[in-house]
């Protein structure tokens, strides 16, 4: 596969996982890029070269007009789901084993002037303690759903794996990501409803729950911080990933 003009974004979320949440939403631009926000209420926009635009929803993350790489994820603090959306930030309240957050999950759509673009989107966990990346096995104790009822972050429908990365394929009802024309393409229009990157439940979000395991249990230090990685990547349509 080819990747012509590449264009990044990476969300980060950090965990603390046995003791604390705290979520951090970073954009990182690896190519000349300006950041600009505009007066429309609620929306935050990056301007990719050349010509793409993605235009957040504001009410799904904390977004820093100054700064392009400092954007936070939301949660409903205490899961409280009639208080305001806040920081993602749970020192302060209970954490370990079964502990759940609620975690808005980020929305976006093409900007105004934008070309029209494919986008995936793939999760890392990475240790804060080595900086290494935390193995399944590892993730599995931390969120196992089998034996512990765990939840962990997953994608929405509309986004399909394929070779680690999840491809958006909007409503199609594609199963499977066998060549670029499965991709669903992402073109601005002032009717477009925005895309959803987590699986969201009834609800309107995205739970994560750790693993109900003994509370007497004792937790591999490297486990005990991490960073939740969100890496989206988005290309013009006819440059995309499997042509």
């Amino acid at each position: 596969m080819k990747n012509k003009g590449l264009h990044l974004a990476k969300i980060t979320a950090l965990c603390i996982a046995a003791f604390a949440v705290v979520g951090i939403l970073a954009l990182s631009i690896y190519f000349t890029a300006a950041y600009f926000f505009k007066s429309r209420e609620n929306r935050g926009y990056i301007e990719f070269a050349p010509g793409i635009y993605l235009d957040f929803d504001a009410d799904t993350v904390e977004i820093d007009e100054e700064s392009p790489t400092s954007w936070q994820l939301l949660y409903y603090a205490n899961k409280d789901l009639n208080s305001d959306p806040v920081v993602f930030n749970t020192e302060n309240e209970p954490a370990g084993p079964n502990a759940e957050y609620y975690v808005l999950s980020p929305e976006f759509k093409c900007g105004a002037h934008s070309t029209t673009v494919v986008a995936r989107a793939k999760l890392e966990y990475i240790s804060t303690i080595d900086n290494s990346e935390i193995s399944d096995e590892d993730i599995n104790y931390l969120f196992d759903n089998q034996t512990y009822n765990g939840v962990r972050l997953t994608f929405d429908s509309s986004w399909v794996e394929y070779e680690g990365w999840f491809y958006y394929v909007g409503n199609n009802n594609i199963q499977e990501v066998t060549s670029a024309e499965d991709l669903a393409e992402i073109a601005y229009s002032q009717n477009a409803q925005d895309i959803a990157v987590f699986e969201k439940n009834n609800d309107g979000i995205a739970l994560v729950r750790l693993a109900n395991r003994d509370d007497e249990e004792v937790y591999p230090d490297r486990l005990l911080s991490f960073n939740i990685v969100l890496t989206m990547e988005f290309v013009p349509a006819e440059n995309n990933w499997l042509n």
